[in-house]
C-alpha cells in the first residue's frame, strides 16, 4: 500500500485510483473536505493541530484514535492500493499519521520524519502508536 500525504486543497482536487481510502483529518469546527466519491472507504476525524491540551482546542483523543487505527487495519488487511492521508496543510497532522503507519507496519518512519517538507504533530504520531 502506498501512502500519500497532501493537504485539504489537493485532497479536494484529488481523484482517487480505483482502490483508494483517505483519512481526512480537519479542525473541529470547519467544514468537511470535499472529497471525490472515488473513494472506496472514507475516515473523517476533527481535531487541532496542537500537542498539548490548550482550553478551547481538541486534541486527538483516544476515541477518535481507536476509531482511525481501526480503519487503519481495516486498509491494510483490505489490501487497498492507496491511502491518503490529509489536514489543512498536508504537513503535520496528515504526515504523523502516515509516520505512525510507516512505524508501526516497516518499523521506519524515517521517509516522514527525515523529510524536510514534513513537521509531523508528536502527540498524534504516539497516540497513534499507542492504539496500533
Amino acid at each position: 500500500m502506498k501512502l500519500i500525504i497532501m493537504s485539504q486543497w489537493e485532497a479536494e482536487e484529488h481523484s482517487p485510483h480505483s482502490n483508494s481510502a483517505i483519512i481526512s483529518i480537519t479542525e473541529p469546527d470547519a467544514p468537511e473536505a470535499n472529497l471525490s466519491s472515488g473513494y472506496k472507504k472514507i475516515f473523517r476525524a476533527e481535531f487541532d493541530d496542537i500537542d498539548i491540551p490548550l482550553k478551547g482546542y481538541k486534541l486527538l483523543d483516544s476515541a477518535q484514535a481507536i476509531d482511525m487505527t481501526s480503519f487503519i487495519k481495516d486498509v491494510v488487511i483490505g489490501k487497498f492500493d492507496y491511502l491518503i492521508i490529509h489536514c489543512r496543510a498536508g504537513i503535520s497532522r496528515s504526515s504523523a499519521v502516515a509516520a505512525a503507519i510507516l512505524k508501526h507496519y516497516n518499523d521506519d518512519s524515517t521517509p516522514v520524519f527525515g523529510n524536510k517538507k514534513y513537521l509531523p504533530n508528536l502527540f498524534v504520531y504516539r497516540t497513534l502508536l499507542r492504539y496500533l
